[in-house]
């Protein structure tokens, strides 16, 4: 009857929000901003670009779909980079390699 379950209404509205997410931060292509990726949007992430992401997820929450709200709520504010989940874990380790 054109209706759907709550669960499958929720992973519509989240994977609408991470895209429109993704695509603002990457300029409308959904691409890792190193490497070019883009052929799953799973494997991509927000980066927060001079670090800082710990302090940034006590203020706005733990990430995910919340985190994505609160960034569009706010206007989509500057300092993030859409990157692939490898460019993102080279950039970490790169920048602190003891993981402190």
């Amino acid at each position: 009857h054109g209706r759907i379950c709550g669960t499958c209404y929720h992973a519509i509205v989240v994977k609408k929000l991470k895209k429109e997410t993704f695509s603002h931060y990457s300029n409308g292509k959904m691409k890792c901003e190193t490497c070019g990726y883009n052929k799953n949007i799973n494997a991509l992430q927000l980066d927060h670009i001079k670090g800082g992401g710990n302090v940034s997820r006590k203020k706005m929450g733990n990430g995910g779909w919340g985190y994505y709200k609160k960034l569009k709520k706010a206007g989509y504010p500057e300092g993030y980079q859409v990157l692939c989940a490898n460019c993102n874990v080279i950039k970490k380790e790169e920048v602190d390699p003891k993981g402190i």
